[in-house]
């Protein structure tokens, strides 16, 4: 799967973290592909509400973002090895 999407600062170091967690750095930025930028109909459902609730749709993107990111730390991050 080839990975076009430029990681910004925070994927930066979400890699970081997953490479010194010993995930490959091309697993690790096919995770964070996956993970954070694919976007699930349940996501777009809320984008939809956040937005309703007076939030521009980079706001809501940004924070839907934020959200998966996290999920995916918890998940790789905090797995016992």
């Amino acid at each position: 799967m080839s990975t076009s999407h430029k990681l910004n600062k925070t994927d930066r170091r979400l890699l970081a973290a997953m490479m010194e967690a010993g995930i490959i750095e091309q697993r690790a930025r096919e995770l964070i592909q996956r993970h954070v930028y694919t976007l699930t109909a349940a996501d777009m459902k809320h984008m939809v509400s956040l937005m309703g609730a007076g939030a521009t749709q980079t706001q809501a993107m940004s924070e839907i973002y934020q959200a998966r990111r996290i999920r995916l730390a918890r998940k790789y991050l905090t797995q016992p090895r």
